[in-house]
């Protein structure tokens, strides 16, 4: 039942997309486990999804859009951050 209300209220894509637990990030992004905190800080990378007390994941979607970020700006970290930035502020508005 809890799925067909999150149907009713949820994009599909969002019902649809997979976890990736850290070190399936690593191996897809070819960053450290201290690079991608660093960059979640920063924020040039996407925060994960908290699981529970001990455990989080990333949306497959959200390491996706960050790859195309990372490739529209040519692998140039400013430029990644500016791009994360400008979308955080899109999806504000």
């Amino acid at each position: 039942m809890v799925l067909s209300c999150l149907a009713l209220t949820q994009p599909m894509e969002v019902l649809m997309d997979t976890f990736l637990r850290r070190t399936e990030v690593e191996r897809i992004t070819g960053l450290s486990r201290s690079e991608i905190y660093r960059r979640i800080k920063d924020g040039t990378f996407p925060e994960p999804i908290q699981l529970g007390a001990r455990a989080v994941a990333w949306s497959q979607s959200s390491i996706e859009r960050w790859q195309a970020e990372c490739m529209s700006a040519g692998w140039d970290p400013n430029r990644v951050a500016i791009a994360a930035n400008d979308r955080k502020r899109a999806e504000a508005a």
